[in-house]
């Protein structure tokens, strides 16, 4: 849309009413008269009389011009709706074998009209704010001008003969002053008026896009009557439905939407500018509380105020002591079926830890599972048991330090490099790797991580050197391997648009006749695509460096994964695709983690808790499959449901689940999720599951 330029009446309106108050001032006659009082105040009168006549034109003036801008509003309507009419006429009266070129008149004629009207709107617009907001200003600055002069009037008709020399001299510094300001506010009116100049032709190109919008979907909708209208022409049913041409091009409907689209982008501007920041400061609102811990010793956790000045080490190192317990309880009732077993049970799981904090960097970390052990949860057995079971024990299931160099020997920091920044951790730690396909095992293990390297063109890489010796568990069965280490170099590498990890392990046995020693390395990269979609691609290779061997086997797994957000939610669509290629073994796994391609969705995943095993087969070894699912937030966060359909290659095992989530405050969720699967070769060859699960979270 081309701006026009605009001419500014009232610019001469405020000229016409300076000249005459700069006329009215009869500085000469004060000095020729100072010994005739009356006849002083008789040029005063007069000229103070011919300022207020002038003023009066220049109101005159202003009202007919904003008279003459609502009168053009008037008659670029009217032009418009006649436009519009001479389309509808173009295109009613059209004959069969003109309707093309009658459709297309109509377009043009329409889509200038609406050229023209939003030209001339957008100038009368203009003409009105600047006069309004000019006007305001102007009559402030009069109205004190008027004050002035009144005051000086005053001074001079009530001075007596002997004071009258000192009265004029007064008069005339007075009105030399409210000249000044009289002209300093007028100059702050072409200050207000250039800004709105600005402010209107931000506003304008704002309008224009709208405006440029609204003619896409006429656009549209035309070419759409357009196609509609070719078909009954073709058809030769034109003369037959030509009554209803009106109804279906409907260029009176577009009309009325044009001109109520067109009301929206006359207050635009307004809008916009009553939409600046207030430099009132609001305080956030609703804001949850924070969670507390239990208890603690030392600092609060995410507490405010002072921190306690702590103590130094002769390292240097200052640690400030902090410390609490966090963990989670669950606990559930599930029936399942996967058509060859059935279980039906109320199992318990209490995950406690203790955190020392020492700095931000360093802390010591214990943890307990009292509640299960290898693989077994405390509960009731309904089916086919029908017992109960104890699972609890005192064994120390997490128990590790973790800290960086640096920050505990400071001393080494040096300015010709930082060698010493590097972090570790030691003791028995949950370690897990590429999503929890290649190791998602608590390991008795060290590592040693160096961040911030430059290499192969990434500007952010992070090298981990990891070394376990005992706690390992491995094989398809996922059970504890007391002979069993493992040695393996983990890199992540950053670039602009994707993230590459590149991982390699080996796992052996010692002081073991029959070995099982294996070789696993990994290569994945995460990425987004075309802004929307995000994708991960990932391949995981095992290969047994033993014949015969059990706990290492030799396969492949390849798995791609796909999410987006669909516009305006905040919810998530996925699909997940994987191919297993021979036997693949991950180099460790815990005993409840189930299968590698637990990832793939919850109709693959394992629940950790309890015999309640996936809907489908998650250990990926001769097969492929995948899953196709919805991730749906109903009202707020605190409230979700998913719904998904998978199937993989092995028995043709197809299935569908669904999985709803309420949580209440910060500490407590439902989980509600249930399955129906098919598949053959099984005794039964349809498998159903139901589970309701309550989690505590402190």
């Amino acid at each position: 849309m081309k701006r026009q330029s605009l001419f500014i009446p009232e610019i001469f309106a405020v000229n016409l009413v300076f000249s005459a108050i700069m006329i009215s001032i009869p500085m000469q006659s004060y000095a020729q008269e100072t010994n005739n009082k009356d006849q002083a105040a008789s040029v005063w009168h007069e000229s103070i009389n011919d300022a207020y006549q002038l003023k009066a034109q220049g109101h005159q003036i202003l009202k007919k011009d904003l008279a003459h801008a609502e009168t053009v509003k008037n008659q670029v309507k009217a032009d418009f709706d006649k436009d519009i009419q001479r389309a509808k006429d173009r295109v009613q009266n059209a004959e069969p074998e003109d309707f093309d070129a009658a459709i297309s008149d109509a377009i043009k004629i329409k889509n200038d009209a609406t050229t023209r009207y939003n030209n001339k709107l957008a100038e009368v617009e203009k003409l009105k704010s600047n006069f309004a907001h000019a006007e305001m200003v102007k009559n402030q600055a009069k109205s004190d001008f008027d004050k002035d002069i009144q005051r000086a009037k005053d001074r001079v008709q009530n001075a007596e003969p002997e004071d009258f020399d000192a009265a004029i001299l007064d008069a005339i510094k007075i009105k030399s002053d409210a000249t000044t300001r009289y002209n300093n506010k007028l100059a702050e009116v072409e200050k207000l008026k250039s800004k709105a100049d600005k402010r209107f032709s931000s506003n304008l190109a704002k309008a224009k896009e709208k405006v440029d919008a609204i003619g896409l979907d006429a656009e549209k909708k035309f070419d759409q009557d357009e196609a509609n209208i070719k078909s009954l022409v073709y058809d030769k049913k034109a003369p037959a439905k030509k009554a209803y041409n009106t109804k279906v091009i409907s260029l009176a409907g577009s009309g009325e939407q044009t001109d109520a689209d067109l009301a929206n982008i006359k207050q635009l501007p307004k809008r916009i500018e009553n939409t600046e920041l207030s430099s009132r400061s609001i305080p956030l609102q609703d804001v949850p509380e924070r969670p507390d811990t239990l208890f603690h010793l030392g600092d609060s956790f995410f507490g405010e105020g002072p921190i306690s000045k702590g103590f130094k080490l002769p390292t240097g190192a200052v640690w400030q002591p902090q410390f609490f317990p966090f963990g989670t309880f669950s606990t559930a009732v599930q029936i399942s079926d996967n058509g060859d077993q059935q279980v039906s049970e109320w199992v318990n799981a209490l995950d406690i830890y203790g955190n020392l904090n020492l700095t931000p960097t360093e802390r010591l970390l214990i943890g307990f599972t009292p509640f299960d052990n290898d693989g077994h949860f405390s509960g009731y057995n309904m089916y086919p048991q029908g017992e109960g079971v104890d699972a609890t024990n005192g064994h120390v299931q997490v128990l590790f330090f973790e800290g960086r160099f640096d920050s505990l020997f400071p001393g080494l920091k040096s300015s010709t490099g930082n060698w010493a920044s590097f972090d570790f951790a030691l003791g028995r730690q949950p370690v897990s790797y590429q999503s929890g396909i290649l190791i998602n095992d608590t390991i008795d293990s060290i590592g040693i991580t160096r961040t911030s390297l430059n290499l192969f063109g990434s500007p952010e890489v992070t090298i981990t050197g990891l070394f376990g010796w005992n706690f390992i568990n491995r094989g398809n069965d996922n059970q504890r391997d007391d002979n069993a280490q493992l040695l393996g170099m983990f890199s992540t590498f950053n670039y602009a648009e994707h993230q590459i990890e590149a991982d390699i392990v080996v796992v052996y046995d010692v002081d073991d006749s029959n070995p099982s020693n294996g070789l696993n390395f990994a290569l994945s990269s995460y990425q987004q695509l075309w802004g929307v979609l995000n994708t991960t691609f990932s391949y995981n290779q095992s290969i047994s460096l033993n014949q015969g061997g059990t706990r290492s086997q030799t396969g492949a797994v390849l798995l791609s994964q796909f999410n987006l957000t669909p516009p305006y939610t905040v919810d998530n669509a996925y699909m997940n695709v994987f191919w297993g290629i021979g036997n693949f073994t991950s180099a460790a796994r815990n005993a409840n983690a189930g299968g590698p391609l637990g990832q793939t969705g919850i109709l693959f995943s394992a629940t950790g808790l309890g015999d309640y095993g996936p809907a489908l087969p998650n250990d990926g070894q001769n097969m492929f499959g995948g899953s196709i699912g919805y991730e749906r937030y109903l009202g707020s966060i605190h409230r979700r449901v998913i719904l998904e359909f998978g199937g993989v290659s092995k028995d043709s095992a197809i299935a569908f689940g669904g999985q709803f989530e309420q949580a209440f405050g910060s500490n407590y969720l439902l989980t509600l999720g249930s399955y129906v699967s098919y598949q053959k070769n099984h005794i039964r060859s349809v498998g159903y599951g139901v589970r309701s699960v309550f989690t505590v979270n402190f």
